[in-house]
């Protein structure tokens, strides 16, 4: 499968976890922290057009993804919400064509709900994948979608977006559950978590 040029993924990792208790982005999944299992396995597909979001005092991160040669953003803010993170990545990757966006905590996603989703990008405005009816991530959007990209803050992120664009959604069908696991509580980590060891 060829991929389209100059498409990049962007991970959501600037959030502080607030409803978990703890930085989940630092979970461990099969030895590695849930944001950069995440990372490595869109790398897989997208190489260097990988890009991480982080807030500022981050660190950690910043010495996990260095390690692996995964480019990140470091915001020189805190982040109050996936809208700020959104904002920032798409400001300053106006050089692609289109963005892969993604939260932090999607382990579980397979590679070739990734392939479907980057084949989508070659033709769709929007795109998303839906499993059993239901929207996951990660979704595409154009570069047609900049300014309103760009436009966002805070705790409000591209949902509105999708809304008002629907006709020009292109709904990918996956037999994936994993581009719709939520890991936003420790409990739904303890409930998946057989299924985390083995992603």
């Amino acid at each position: 499968m060829e991929k389209p040029q100059k498409i990049a993924a962007i991970i959501l990792a600037g959030g502080k976890s607030i409803r978990f208790g703890a930085d989940k982005r630092l979970l461990d999944v099969n030895g590695v922290p849930m944001f950069l299992h995440t990372a490595k396995k869109i790398q897989r597909i997208l190489g260097s057009d990988v890009w991480v979001v982080l807030s500022n005092h981050s660190r950690q991160h910043i010495d996990c993804l260095k390690r692996e040669g995964i480019s990140f953003l470091e915001m020189p803010f805190s982040s109050s919400g996936m809208g700020d993170s959104l904002s920032y990545a798409v400001s300053h990757l106006e050089q692609y064509a289109g963005w892969l966006i993604s939260p932090a905590d999607l382990p579980l996603i397979q590679v070739s709900t990734l392939h479907s989703m980057v084949a989508s990008a070659t033709h769709a405005k929007l795109a998303a994948p839906y499993y059993q009816g239901q929207q996951g991530h990660p979704v595409w959007f154009s570069k047609t979608f900049f300014n309103d990209l760009v436009s966002l803050g805070g705790d409000r992120g591209a949902r509105k977006i999708l809304q008002d664009n629907s006709n020009d959604l292109t709904r990918v069908p996956v037999d994936d559950q994993g581009c719709v696991m939520d890991f936003d509580t420790p409990e739904s980590i303890e409930k998946n978590r057989k299924h985390l060891f083995l992603s």
